[in-house]
Parts: structure tokens; C-alpha cells; sequence
């Protein structure tokens, strides 16, 4: 196994009290990943046009935003060279079939259910993290 690299997550999520959970589930982690939190895409945009993206970030992005969509998000997303090989997975409460076929077909790497508990929050935090942080292997010329 590769040496850890420090993750930077950002979090496209409208819902305060998933947002909360999500961040309380990282911030148990060893290491804590850096965490951005975003409540509309049209924010993340804008902090993507100021300050760009960390090399070594992953998108956890909710499917049902207000006024733009996940789907329309990920779409910006893999339209622009510079961010379209950054890890997107979708977060989303929905387990609608639709739903995870759209996000594979539109550029996602991933597709997780929001948990219900506590506990199996924390454990789905944790297993995406150790994921893209430790076992993910990308080409150089994506993250040089």
C-alpha cells in the first residue's frame, strides 16, 4: 500500500444536518481529511473559479441541489479538462435506479447511498476515505 496522500474533500450538499453529519463523521478519522463544504453548486463554481481544486481532492456531491443539480454539476465538471479526472462520487439519500445509472452515465465514479445511522455513517465515511486516499492508484500526468 502507497503512503497516504492528504485528501482535500469537498462537499456539495445542501441539507445542513447531512452536511453536519458528514463533517463529524471526517473529523473522527485519522488523519482528517480537509473538508469544504459547499451548499449549491453555484458556490462551488465560484470557489473554483477563485481558488481552483487541491490535486488531491474528492467530490462527494449530492444529487438533489437547488437550482442546479448534481447531474448538471458533474456535467460542468467533465466538461472542463482541468477538473475532469477529480473523483466525483454522488451522495445522495435516493437509491432510484435512474438515479445511480444517470450519475455512472454522466462521468461519476461512485455512487453511495446516504446512510441512516450514525454508525453506518461514520463507517461509509471512513471506507470512502481509506478508498481514495489509500488503495485508488491514478496515472501521474492526472495528479502531477
Amino acid at each position: 500500500m502507497q503512503a497516504p496522500k492528504k485528501l482535500q474533500i469537498i462537499l456539495v450538499e445542501d441539507s445542513l444536518s447531512d452536511a453536519k453529519l458528514t463533517q463529524y463523521a471526517i473529523s473522527r478519522l485519522s488523519p482528517s481529511p480537509e473538508l469544504l463544504h459547499f451548499e449549491t453548486g453555484d458556490l462551488f463554481f465560484d470557489y473554483l473559479e477563485k481558488d481552483g481544486i487541491n490535486l488531491f481532492s474528492l467530490i462527494l456531491l449530492d444529487l438533489n441541489l437547488p437550482r442546479m443539480s448534481g447531474i448538471d454539476i458533474l456535467q460542468l465538471l467533465r466538461k472542463q479538462k482541468q477538473y475532469s479526472q477529480i473523483p466525483v462520487v454522488m451522495f445522495s439519500s435516493s437509491r432510484e435506479e435512474t438515479d445511480v445509472l444517470s450519475s455512472y452515465q454522466h462521468g461519476a465514479n461512485a455512487y453511495v447511498q446516504k446512510p441512516l445511522t450514525l454508525e453506518d455513517f461514520d463507517r461509509a465515511m471512513e471506507a470512502i476515505v481509506n478508498f481514495w486516499t489509500y488503495a485508488n492508484v491514478v496515472p501521474s500526468v492526472v495528479r502531477a
